[in-house]
């Protein structure tokens, strides 16, 4: 039998049913939070992302849903074209239909998820180092690290280590130190870190400044060039555009 893929083995936890099918939580006053604008139309890069936000969806919004069927609707509204197409018949179908949302988004897996998406984010993960003068902003870094370690499942009391790794070692020495400290949370080590960059990058900045004032005060001065005189017939010098007409 095949390995379940990284994704499915998740899914039991992310959308799990509600009992008997209907929604101890519903609640008729309830409004929506978050709008489901993203839809999934087959795109095999974008159904991590869907998947996601489908969730944060059901997790928000879970006390405007009255049964199980509800957020089965909501989730097959939001699929277009071929990836529609995947689920119509047994969304539609009596004798054998989806018996929740769980199983609608293992279907959507197996034709369009990545069944080696843990082993490849750990492999970039493993690339990815930051630097200072180079490319990326520490912003960016700092959410293609987070993304990497969330599919990698890098377990959460070692994120902050992790993320020293794959920063310079001269950055802050006091960074280590935070990675040991309990009451330093990630989010908080994040903080540091981006200080730590926007003060060596203005380090670098004023170093840079200094040494251009440097070669400019050693640059030697340029004079105006003088012009040659003309002695005349009487034995004084003048400019040539000065001279005495003769008599």
């Amino acid at each position: 039998m095949a390995r379940p893929s990284d994704q499915q083995a998740k899914l039991p936890g992310l959308f799990c049913p509600f009992p008997e099918g209907k929604n101890p939580e519903y609640s008729d006053a309830a409004k929506s939070r978050i709008k489901a604008s993203a839809t999934f139309s087959g795109k095999k890069d974008e159904f991590h992302s869907f998947i996601l936000s489908i969730k944060n969806k059901f997790d928000e919004d879970v006390r405007t849903f009255r049964t199980e069927n509800s957020r089965m609707v909501c989730l097959y509204n939001l699929l277009e074209g071929k990836a529609r197409r995947a689920l119509e018949t047994r969304f539609s179908s009596d004798t054998r239909p989806f018996s929740g949302v769980a199983e609608m988004i293992q279907a959507l897996e197996s034709a369009y998820g990545n069944p080696n998406e843990l082993s490849e984010a750990l492999d970039r993960l493993q690339r990815l180092q930051f630097t200072v003068n180079g490319k990326t902003d520490i912003v960016d870094f700092l959410a293609e690290f987070d993304y990497l370690t969330a599919t990698g499942r890098v377990p959460e009391d070692q994120m902050k280590h992790t993320l020293w790794q794959h920063i310079p070692a001269n950055l802050d020495n006091s960074l280590l130190t935070k990675t040991r400290d309990e009451s330093v949370t990630y989010e908080v080590f994040c903080g540091f870190i981006k200080d730590a960059v926007h003060c060596q990058k203005r380090s670098m900045r004023q170093t840079q400044d200094s040494r251009s004032s440097d070669r400019s005060r050693r640059a030697p001065t340029k004079t105006a060039p003088t012009t040659a005189k003309t002695p005349n017939k009487t034995g004084s010098t003048l400019s040539p555009r000065v001279m005495l007409a003769e008599p």
